[in-house]
């Protein structure tokens, strides 16, 4: 009987000892392990996160917005962490919109050349469709916006319009901040000008946006030749001649083509004038004209006559260099015929020396 009980109080004071081990060897490694986890936690921002173990077993408490997935796998590979428990505490609020995240970006086009500036990253969407336009270079520039920043949500829309337009301009503006649209364009035809307005002012309006459209110098001109050919083009073919004569005899009269003395060999400042009158002819498409020239009545008026022809064929000759029609043109000299002024004066000889356009029917 004896042994027996000496046998029982052994296993007894085993059995003891055995409950005692972890706490004496165990609790020295979960504090090692807990300091590593804590280092981890600190290292990646979230000591708000609480941590606590269970053994080899971690587990976290905090908000959806701490406990991310890249948090809860780098806690899993600290050295000694068998398994993760997470213990969500309430869903992380969006993080608040800074209160000035936004200041401008403005696109400037020209020469074939793109640059987009401003204080916002065009990111990869827009750097992707600028690579896919015929452009000579983009450049990049004065681009700094705070990470936690972000664009209007008119910004993009409005960017993906603006450059969508561009293979079809020659010139574009725009700039875009939080309240509205700035923009100007300019193109050889007023088409693609007025579907980019039109797109602009459908987006000022969906996003409450005041929009600044700037019509250029350029523009207004454009518009006004369209116009007036427009206005034209309803007209009898003796009614398009009449205005056309009477738009020429002003070009000619406050822009006179001059020769060097006794030469056929016009001045430098011809080149501008005929520019101005293959303009002018855009709206008097198709109907024929005649360059006369007139001299005063110094010297033998044979001499005079051949002067006069040979100026009227070299004004044909340059009008052709700069893209009329040859097929509308024709030369003719009148010499000392037709004075328009008298010739006793240096003046009234200065008036007589003359090129007129006769615009005919066809």
């Amino acid at each position: 009987m004896l042994r027996i009980a000496i046998a029982v109080c052994s296993l007894l004071l085993l059995g003891a000892g055995i409950w005692l081990v972890p706490k004496w060897v165990t609790q020295p490694i979960q504090d090692k392990l807990l300091v590593r986890v804590q280092a981890e936690l600190d290292a990646r921002g979230a000591s708000e996160v609480q941590a606590r173990l269970e053994g080899r077993d971690l587990q976290l408490k905090g908000n959806s917005r701490q406990l991310d997935r890249e948090l809860v796998d780098a806690l899993a590979s600290v050295k000694g962490v068998r398994d993760i428990r997470l213990i969500v505490t309430e869903t992380a609020a969006a993080p608040a919109v800074p209160e000035i995240p936004f200041s401008y970006t403005e696109l400037l086009y020209e020469g074939n050349t793109l640059s987009l500036g401003g204080n916002h990253d065009p990111g990869n969407a827009i750097s992707q469709r600028l690579q896919s336009l015929p452009l000579a270079g983009v450049v990049f520039h004065d681009l700094s916006l705070p990470n936690d920043s972000r664009p209007p949500v008119h910004w993009q829309p409005v960017l993906d319009s603006a450059l969508q337009y561009i293979p079809h301009l020659s010139e574009l503006r725009v700039m875009v901040t939080p309240q509205r649209i700035e923009a100007r364009a300019y193109a050889t035809e007023i088409a693609p000008i007025d579907a980019l307005k039109r797109e602009l002012d459908d987006l000022a309006s969906r996003f409450t946006l005041d929009l600044d459209w700037v019509e250029t110098q350029d523009t207004l001109a454009l518009r006004a030749q369209q116009t007036l050919a427009g206005q034209r083009g309803a007209m009898s073919v003796e009614q398009r001649a009449q205005a056309c004569q009477a738009d020429m005899d002003a070009l000619l009269s406050a822009n006179r083509l001059e020769f060097k003395r006794g030469r056929v060999e016009l001045d430098a400042n011809a080149e501008q004038i005929l520019i101005s009158v293959r303009e002018l002819l855009s709206e008097c498409a198709g109907l024929p004209l005649e360059v006369q020239a007139f001299t005063d009545s110094r010297g033998a008026e044979s001499l005079n006559l051949s002067l006069s022809e040979k100026r009227a064929q070299a004004v044909v000759e340059a009008l052709v260099r700069v893209g009329i029609d040859s097929s509308l043109l024709s030369a003719k000299g009148f010499g000392e015929a037709n004075p328009i002024a008298s010739n006793d004066t240096a003046e009234g000889r200065a008036r007589n020396r003359r090129i007129a356009i006769q615009v005919l029917l066809p």
